[in-house]
């Protein structure tokens, strides 16, 4: 019975090889240590071992989701925000991380998502092609006024 390590410990070198393997947050780690059975307590002593070991950073986890669904989604800064809110990172750590998206790149990856966009529309007039660029310009997350210069620059080439 001495090698047999207890369920917490089990459950903590487990999450530590999942965090080493793919960067997680605390509310995904929660998740998964619930889904493997683990007590209120299990889950409390293991998220202090994981945040005091390093395995679980939520400024370095806002950090890295931020970069990977603004170059590779293509998301705006509104949907990341929302999307970290939803995975309950601490605004603090939100708003540091948002401020490293790079505007320049921003505003060039809306203007040829609009583009791409115009391509595939079936509009009747102007203003409905304008209303429906609008509406995906905004599901994608990006703000009205970033939309509005976009779209004078795509509309007015």
């Amino acid at each position: 019975m001495a090698n047999k390590k207890e369920p917490n410990e089990r459950l903590l070198i487990k999450a530590q090889a999942l965090c080493s393997r793919q960067e997680k947050c605390l509310s995904d780690i929660r998740k998964k240590l619930v889904q493997w059975g683990a007590t209120p307590k299990d889950i409390q002593f293991i998220e202090k071992r994981l945040l005091a070991d390093k395995f679980i950073d939520e400024l370095r986890y806002a950090q890295n989701f931020t970069h990977e669904k603004a170059r590779f989604n293509k998301w705006g800064p509104r949907k990341i925000e929302m999307a970290l809110r939803a995975k309950q990172i601490a605004s603090e750590n939100i708003n540091i991380a948002l401020l490293e998206i790079d505007n320049n790149a921003n505003k060039k990856t809306l203007v040829d998502l609009l583009k791409k966009k115009l391509k595939t529309l079936q509009y009747s007039n102007p203003m409905e092609m304008r209303s429906k660029l609008i509406r995906f310009a905004i599901s994608r997350g990006f703000s009205y006024n970033d939309i509005e210069t976009s779209l004078s620059v795509i509309l007015f080439e």
